[in-house]
């Protein structure tokens, strides 16, 4: 999901610079990614990530399919992991509660919703509302000198706990002052 957002941002920069070739084989490995349904957990935000790039890819660049209907049914299976307040299980058994919410949950929802939001303003406005939710309890989170319970089992988890805040904020959504940021 990292890679395939990573080359939607710089589509306009990249893509022509690469051979038909190359963009079929890069095609080809986000499809890769893809092949096994992961959708029992947050991993369905991965794959959710990758198919709504490819079809947005898919409309300037022939290489490139996603599957929309497998968009749909990661989406889906996220929506079960809904809990309320703008907070989500780790699993559709919905008995898994952790502080990965800042990195998968926020943060793939703002990916995927830069990418194709606009196709899908039901989700949009259904994901927005409850980012919002999360958004407006997440300074509790930080101790006043802006620490953190600093969880996980890599730094990409550390450090992906900004991510989401700082997406928000540059799309808007941040409901704070840029100063608590």
């Amino acid at each position: 999901s990292i890679v395939a957002f990573s080359l939607w941002l710089v589509r306009e920069q990249l893509m022509d610079e690469f051979t038909h070739a190359q963009r079929r084989n890069i095609q080809l490995w986000l499809e890769s990614c893809t092949r096994v349904n992961v959708r029992r957990n947050n991993w369905a935000l991965f794959t959710a990530v990758n198919h709504a790039v490819r079809l947005a890819l898919s409309e300037n660049w022939t290489e490139f399919r996603g599957d929309q209907r497998w968009f749909r049914d990661d989406i889906e299976a996220i929506e079960s992991m809904y809990s309320g307040s703008g907070w989500y299980t780790d699993t559709t058994s919905g008995d898994q509660w952790d502080y990965y919410n800042f990195w998968v949950f926020a943060s793939h929802n703002l990916y995927w919703d830069m990418v194709s939001g606009e196709r899908f303003p039901d989700l949009r406005q259904k994901f927005r509302s409850r980012l919002d939710h999360f958004l407006r309890t997440t300074p509790y989170l930080f101790g006043g000198n802006g620490s953190h319970v600093m969880w996980g089992r890599s730094l990409i988890y550390r450090w992906g706990t900004l991510t989401p805040l700082t997406l928000a904020h540059s799309m808007g959504l941040w409901p704070h002052g840029t100063g608590l940021l």
